[in-house]
């Protein structure tokens, strides 16, 4: 609804204006992640939910990116939230958790422990 809508808005802006962005910050961010020598993925025995919003309303992570990335998990599952693209976790909130709880239930009914 519309009350929603506007607490959410307001909500954004506040974050905004505690956290500003910082594009210096986030280029030195993606430089050190280019250069940093990850852990190889693959070793992750654990099932893991990958949770992406829909491949055109994403303008931060492309299709590729997300395609290679589940490739390189051998117990991925992947859910797309339908209608959000990047922060989907913050536009839809409580779709986000239902996939989260759904994939949670999933593993303690397949007796898999979710702790490392």
């Amino acid at each position: 609804g519309l009350s929603s809508r506007v607490r959410f808005a307001a909500g954004q802006v506040r974050r905004v204006f505690r956290a500003f962005l910082s594009p210096s910050r986030m280029a030195t961010r993606l430089r050190w992640n280019e250069a940093y020598a990850f852990a190889d993925p693959g070793n992750i025995a654990k099932p893991v939910l990958v949770i992406t919003g829909e491949d055109g309303l994403d303008r931060v992570v492309s299709p590729e990116l997300t395609r290679r990335y589940l490739a390189s998990l051998p117990n991925a599952r992947h859910a797309v939230l339908q209608r959000t693209g990047h922060i989907g976790l913050l536009t839809r909130p409580t779709e986000f958790a239902d996939l989260v709880h759904r994939f949670a239930d999933e593993i303690s009914a397949d007796g898999q422990r979710i702790s490392a």
